[in-house]
């Protein structure tokens, strides 16, 4: 009984200085059982967001965008666990300018997905070169390369925007021996992309 006790007595002292994230607590066999802490929730974006359209679209394509938006925009309000939908209307906000209503689209789409490296690549893309926030940028490439350490692809879109956007050649280099220490069996692309460097 005293053990219980004492246990109990540690489980709450952990929450009152905030170091636990884990409540302790006995169950009917005087053995603990975890708790894990609530997570922590993000707003969902705005689904009625007005929608608006660059002068250079064709009538055609303003009906074709507005009905996807519309039918994305129902299908995310039944249930907006969909990671797909929001990058995808991402997408389109992107298409008709609207950089603010795309950025809330994927950092709701990495939210719900945290380990889906899609969304920080289109983040990162965002934030280089329509929003021009290069440390922001910065942040969702290197995120985006460690969700996804395999994909050359990624490796690429980082290496460019250290070379078009930063005009930084010591990490672009950096990044590439980082890729390639990584996926030693598939780099050739990268390696290639280091043994000409000098001449981007």
């Amino acid at each position: 009984m005293k053990k219980s006790y004492y246990i109990i007595l540690i489980g709450i002292a952990l929450l009152v200085i905030g170091g636990a994230f884990y409540v302790v607590f006995m169950d009917k066999d005087g053995g603990s059982v975890a708790t894990p802490a609530p997570t922590p929730e993000m707003q969902v974006p705005n689904l009625d967001r007005p929608i608006t359209f660059p002068d250079f679209l064709p009538p055609e394509a303003i009906e074709a965008r507005h009905n996807a938006i519309a039918s994305i925009r129902e299908a995310l309000q039944g249930n907006p666990d969909q990671i797909d939908y929001w990058l995808e209307l991402g997408i389109l906000q992107k298409q008709l300018e609207d950089y603010e209503g795309a950025r809330e689209a994927w950092e709701y789409a990495a939210f719900i997905r945290p380990d889906d490296a899609r969304a920080y690549n289109n983040l990162a893309d965002l934030h280089a070169y329509y929003l021009h926030d290069n440390q922001k940028a910065e942040e969702y490439f290197l995120k985006t390369i460690e969700k996804s350490p395999a994909s050359m692809q990624y490796y690429t879109s980082a290496f460019g925007f250290y070379i078009n956007a930063l005009k930084d050649k010591e990490k672009a280099r950096l990044l590439l021996l980082r890729g390639i220490k990584d996926n030693p069996d598939s780099s050739k692309v990268l390696q290639d992309m280091l043994w000409n460097i000098d001449s981007y």
